[in-house]
């Protein structure tokens, strides 16, 4: 592997991880997510997810600053800590990654996943700062095992 590989491979890192450092960090799971998204202000959950699985990561993670700005301060930022992204990514149902989460007053206003052209983003979130509050809508992950799979076969899965 070349040096500059290995610098190329360590930038994503440390541009996420920049970012991250100012960014409101968010990583107490669930209950401290019910907190945030309790808040009046319309609240943005970052989820970058790992930025060498998603290359997208990266660009998020410096387009979001400029979002919160075009936005005139009216959404907070927060980040999700990799320990917490799987429990939250469940309970907000969303399947694309890195993912933006907005959320307001205990609700959910909807999600914004993988990278957009700017117009994209600001229409979409755009939309989502004008939504009423809802429930998050979720979903289970099912571990798949050979009880499960042969139930599933025979027609009884529970």
């Amino acid at each position: 592997m070349s040096q500059k590989t290995s610098i190329d491979e360590n930038l994503e890192e440390v541009l996420v991880h920049t970012w991250l450092a100012e960014a409101h960090r968010h990583d107490e799971g669930e209950a401290r997510s019910a907190e945030f998204a309790a808040d009046e202000q319309i609240g943005v959950l970052f989820f970058p997810g790992d930025p060498k699985r998603h290359k997208e990561t990266t660009d998020v993670a410096v387009v979001l600053p400029e979002l919160i700005a075009a936005f005139g301060g009216r959404v907070r930022p927060a980040v999700v800590s990799r320990e917490a992204e799987i429990e939250l990514q469940k309970h907000y149902g969303f399947r694309a990654w890195p993912s933006l989460v907005f959320v307001r007053r205990g609700g959910y206003l909807g999600t914004v996943s993988r990278m957009k052209n700017w117009s994209e983003y600001l229409q979409e979130i755009s939309e989502l700062l004008t939504a009423e509050p809802r429930e998050a809508p979720g979903f289970r992950v099912l571990k798949q095992g050979p009880d499960q799979e042969s139930a599933k076969q025979e027609g009884t899965a529970k």
